[in-house]
């Protein structure tokens, strides 16, 4: 509290020292205050009695009389008894405070005191004097206010007492009055309670609206009927849930009940729901006024119409469908005798050519006239009579007496409680089918007999192919396996030209038989493709130094180039696509006399391949040989075809290796493609679709390509074995005998099956090489035979390893062998390289 609110208060200050009346002087006057001083306790006393201060700052020490007795003798004074009292002296003595605050002082200041302390101080007991004095006159202003109640106390105790009597008289009557009010209220508690239970419960939407469009209160069924609860929905009014174009209308609606142009309204509406969707609604409006007949606000009924709309139109669509329908629709009555016909729609008439008039009250069975032995008709009074539905075709008769099938289907309809009540019937003219199956059994039985005639052109060019490779193989096998034998003798220069002359010959032979033989199982689509994994760059290697001495012997720089991108290891057939690219490599070497062969493997597409992932190959053959006009690249895949007959002439050939590649690529998933000019060259392109291989497979493949060669020498010192030969041949039984003595083994040769499984009773084999064809007992019989009942002989040593020899090479030969029991298969004309493959012997 500042000074200034105390009203200018006045400090008496007593001390017989100037100089501290000075300092105190000055502080105070610059504080505010209005400062008297006195030197004199008695005089002091004198003053105060006077003109009494709000507060007194006292010395102790003072001559004559001290501050103590000055304390005391205003304190007994009833005048100055209440003015607060501040001792200041020197003394520090506990004692001498008590004393001082004993007689009345409100404090005790220590000299020499700070300035700050001193004037806090003595505001602060100012303002308790102060607080003390208001007190008090409001203590005297409320005694005066105590004294006037007390009187009117009195006053009003003897009207109330004249007015207990008249209650007392009055009290039964209230009594009787109140009971009647509590039962009234407890009635009207009740249907008031009834009237919120029946609006919050009630099935349609009911609220009250003020007029300014603001939701008064809603029932359950109105906020689930808009999608909000009821707090979210009294937070919004009429225009937020209507349509944007349907809110003026609503707008001029209200205004007309509130100014009673109307009371009640029936309208349609359309409200929008907290998800976006739209309901429609009959909105039943009423006014409700006061007791004065003045507007408060309407009670709404909302009903929710949007399925029984839907439903409408739905009604509305079907009996549009129905009618536009090009099926005949017909209904018929189960509850009536006779089932009659009650509705037929426009193409039910068309169909029959009868008219509806001509039709209702009708059992449908008119149509079929006097046609009633049919199968359909059967079905159809079955179905009937078990109240099922059923689909039949009958024979129908048009009013012109034309006949028509009718694909007729039926089916039942119930009431709510599941009796049968009516039966839907579609007709379908169905007479333009019913020729066209004629026409189409008629074809089919066409189409069976041309497949049969295929399919017995096709055993018989199939069986004509196996023999003629069969018989074809068989003397080949001896005239390549005698020149492979007589080219390891000594023979003069010109023998061994000889020699090597009719080994190359059996070669083309040999690769023309083999081209056949690959194109027929292409056409048939009988060539199934391996799918394991591939060292890419031993193929490419291989093929290289296979061809590379070709290269040399024309002069020919020849290279090969593989992508580093290119993963090393890749999932595909290895046999077929060496195939393809020993053709196009032999090509490009066949037919380029100067200058260079370039072989090129990258990937057809930038983003390097991921493991598991799909992605194309690409491989190019680039040659600058003789090169090929646009003519002749158009019948280039032609099977048996070449560029001219002069290339034919000159380097010779079937024709069909291309046309082999382009069908192997296909089959690869991929295609094949040449880019070529006259005297320039030509580059081959194909890609293929591979997978990376395995890491597992992978990793066997690189081990086995880093494993040592064997070492020189015969086999037999190697791999001793005990070997059976089973021949009817007597050319390939020589050939055979010798080609196993070139490798060191000295075989046992039999003529025929029996004999063999007598041979193998007799003494033990590790080896059994096996013809498929021979007299008494074949290849594969005995292998079958053998392998079922080996464990029964009780030999003693373990089943012989068997290998089938066969001049058959066709689809299903080698899985053929497999299945009957041999371990291995080789293909005649057998050559001395494959035969000590560690496959074939080990």
């Amino acid at each position: 509290m500042s000074v200034t609110s105390l009203d200018r208060a006045t400090i008496l200050v007593v001390d017989d020292n100037p100089t501290n009346l000075g300092i105190l002087y000055d502080a105070l006057t610059d504080a505010g205050y209005e400062v008297r001083i006195e030197i004199d306790g008695q005089n002091a006393i004198q003053q105060t009695q006077q003109n009494p201060p709000d507060l007194i700052l006292l010395d102790v020490m003072m001559p004559e009389i001290d501050g103590f007795e000055v304390c005391r003798q205003l304190k007994t004074s009833p005048s100055t008894q209440t003015i607060p009292v501040i001792f200041m002296t020197a003394l520090g003595d506990l004692k001498d405070k008590v004393t001082g605050l004993g007689l009345g002082a409100v404090d005790y200041i220590t000299k020499p005191f700070q300035q700050e302390e001193l004037l806090a101080r003595v505001q602060l007991h100012m303002q308790l004097y102060h607080l003390s004095k208001t007190l008090e006159t409001q203590n005297l202003e409320l005694r005066s206010l105590t004294a006037e109640l007390e009187k009117r106390v009195v006053e009003r105790t003897g009207e109330l007492s004249q007015s207990l009597h008249k209650l007392q008289v009055m009290q039964p009557l209230l009594e009787d009055a109140n009971s009647q009010l509590k039962e009234y209220a407890r009635t009207l508690a009740q249907k008031e309670e009834m009237l919120r239970l029946t609006i919050e419960n009630a099935p349609i939407g009911i609220l009250t609206l003020g007029f300014d469009g603001r939701f008064l209160s809603v029932n359950q069924a109105f906020c689930q009927m808009l999608g909000y609860g009821v707090d979210e929905l009294l937070q919004k009014n009429l225009f937020d849930i209507a349509p944007p174009s349907e809110r003026r209308e609503s707008l001029a609606e209200l205004e007309r009940l509130r100014h009673r142009e109307v009371s009640k309204l029936q309208v349609e509406k359309r409200y929008l729901r907290k998800d976006g969707k739209t309901i429609d609604a009959i909105v039943r409006s009423a006014l409700v006024c006061n007791s004065d007949r003045q507007p408060l606000c309407l009670v709404i009924e909302v009903e929710d119409v949007t399925e029984r709309k839907q439903i409408e139109e739905t009604l509305r669509l079907q009996k549009r469908a129905i009618a536009a329908s090009h099926n005949g629709v017909v209904i018929i009555d189960t509850r009536l005798p006779d089932l009659p016909t009650i509705y037929v729609n426009p193409a039910f008439e068309r169909i029959t050519g009868y008219s509806s008039a001509e039709i209702l009250g009708r059992n449908c069975r008119f149509l079929q006239g006097s046609d009633r032995n049919q199968s359909g008709l059967n079905e159809l009074r079955k179905a009937l009579k078990e109240q099922q539905g059923c689909t039949v075709n009958l024979r129908n008769y048009r009013k012109d007496g034309t006949l028509f099938w009718n694909e007729l289907s039926i089916s039942p309809i119930y009431d709510d409680r599941g009796y049968l009540t009516h039966y839907v019937g579609i007709q379908n003219d169905i007479t333009e089918r019913k020729r066209a199956e004629v026409r189409q059994l008629q074809l089919v039985e066409q189409l069976k007999q041309a497949k049969d005639e295929a399919e017995s052109a096709a055993r018989a060019k199939a069986d004509f192919l196996a023999m003629m490779s069969h018989e074809i193989r068989t003397p080949m096998n001896g005239v390549l396996g005698m020149t492979q034998l007589l080219a390891e003798t000594e023979l003069t220069p010109e023998q061994s030209e000889f020699v090597r002359t009719t080994q190359v010959s059996g070669e083309v032979l040999l690769t023309v038989i083999n081209d056949i033989l690959d194109f027929s199982k292409i056409e048939s689509g009988k060539l199934e493709l391996e799918n394991a994994a591939i060292d890419l760059k031993a193929v490419i290697e291989d093929i290289y130094n296979l061809l590379s001495s070709k290269a040399q012997e024309k002069g020919l720089s020849f290279n090969y180039s593989v992508h580093p991108q290119v993963p090393p290891y890749i999932m595909g057939d290895v046999t077929r696509l060496r195939q393809i690219l020993l053709n196009l490599i032999s090509n490009a070497l066949k037919f380029t006399e100067t200058g260079e062969v370039e072989v090129f493997v990258s990937l057809k597409e930038n983003p390097l391949p991921i493991l598991k992932d799909s992605f194309y190959l690409l491989f190019a053959v680039r040659d600058t040989g003789i090169g090929m006009s646009d003519e002749q690249l158009q019948k280039l895949f032609q099977p048996f075809t070449q560029a001219d007959l002069s290339t034919t002439r000159k380097y010779g050939g079937t024709g069909l290796g291309l046309a082999i590649c382009q069908r192997l690529v296909s089959l690869m998933g991929g295609e094949i493609s040449v880019e070529s000019s006259v005297g320039k060259g030509s580059r081959f392109s194909f890609s293929i679709a591979t997978k990376i291989a395995p890491v597992h497979l992978a990793e066997t493949l690189s081990q086995i390509s880093k494993m040592p060669l064997k070492s020189q020498g015969k086999l037999s010192d190697r791999l001793p074995l005990k070997i059976l030969l089973a021949e009817d041949n007597s050319i390939n039984q020589t050939l055979a005998v010798a080609m196993l003595k070139k490798l060191g083994y000295q075989a046992d040769v039999v003529d025929n099956g029996v004999a063999a499984i007598a041979a193998v009773k007799t003494q033990p084999y590790d080896l059994m090489l096996l013809d498929v064809q021979m007299p008494e007992m074949d290849g594969l019989e005995v292998a079958n035979y053998l392998v079922t009942n080996w464990q029964t002989f009780n030999l003693g040593y373990p089943r012989p390893r068997m290998i089938a020899m066969t001049a058959n090479a066709m689809q299903g030969d080698r899985e053929k062998c497999l299945l009957a029991g041999m371990d291995d298969y080789i293909s005649k004309p057998i050559v001395l390289n494959v035969l000590v493959q560690d496959k074939t012997l080990q």
